[in-house]
């Protein structure tokens, strides 16, 4: 949520910026929503999909960057004859559109039961598990969720076990 927040923020600075100093630093800036959200699309959904569908949604993530450049593409195409100040800033402020569906996608998507696990929040993490899980029983959600536990003290001992 503070990265779209973030991300809203500095495509600002990228549609207001008053010189090439201020576009720079706000693309520099509006580089590191970006990237969290590139990375967190196909974390989010290792952790979070049925194994047969994880390939598909970590492709769709990167089908989505496609279509961007596509829309991209699209919205210089339509511009590069507007030889105005909004010629560069209309394809910054298009950006925009992004936040508000990203915004109610991660408000309605459940948390991830691993990351629930590993901050210790273990009811939190049985319910993200029945929401995501259709079809199984209280006994095996609470299996799932007690490998998810023995699993997480086994990296912790490995990691501090473990040196260069």
């Amino acid at each position: 949520m503070v990265a779209l927040v973030l991300m809203a923020a500095f495509i600002f600075l990228t549609i207001f910026a008053p010189n090439i100093h201020v576009l720079v630093a706000g693309q520099v800036l509006c580089g590191v929503p970006w990237g969290i959200f590139a990375v967190m699309g196909s974390s989010y959904s290792s952790e979070v999909c049925p194994l047969a569908l994880r390939g598909f949604l970590t492709s769709f993530v990167n089908i989505c960057w496609v279509i961007g450049q596509f829309i991209a593409a699209g919205v210089l195409e339509g511009l590069v004859g507007n030889s105005t100040q909004w010629g560069f800033r209309i394809p910054f402020a298009i950006q925009w559109v992004w936040p508000v569906p990203l915004f109610i996608m991660a408000w309605f998507a459940p948390d991830s039961p691993w990351w629930l696990v590993r901050k210790g929040r273990l009811a939190e993490a049985e319910k993200s598990l029945v929401r995501l899980s259709s079809g199984l029983s209280a006994a095996e959600i609470r299996l799932k969720l007690a490998l998810m536990v023995h699993t997480d003290n086994l990296e912790k001992a490995m990691k501090t076990e473990s040196s260069y």
